[in-house]
């Protein structure tokens, strides 16, 4: 086998956990990642990415390499309710709503 071969036959270890503390960021582990593969000669069909958040600073933070890619996803989580939003129950609210069931014999 030459070197070549070697080096393209090898794939680099995906990152595992993302957790940015000390530069472990969500964007450098992508590009890593990215750059990794495409120095291995092995440029993926597409890029997924699964995260609740993701902004378009994001997207620009990944560019160099996705550029790169035929086609990229995004699975994004919606944004949470703010608390001062939620409503709050007290003791005088009535009981949870239960559903009729008028399937059942004598429908009640």
């Amino acid at each position: 086998m030459r070197d070549t071969e070697t080096a393209e036959s090898e794939v680099p270890s995906r990152p595992l956990y993302i957790d940015n503390r000390d530069g472990n960021t969500l964007a450098r582990a992508i590009t890593g990642y990215l750059a990794a593969l495409r120095q291995a000669g092995r440029i993926p069909d597409e890029l997924c990415v699964a995260s609740c958040y993701f902004n378009p600073q994001g997207l620009e933070l990944i560019a160099a390499e996705a550029r790169h890619l035929p086609r990229i996803r995004f699975l994004l989580g919606a944004d949470p309710v703010p608390e001062s939003m939620l409503c709050r129950r007290t003791p005088a609210d009535p009981g949870p709503i239960r559903q009729r069931d008028d399937h059942r014999p004598g429908g009640t």
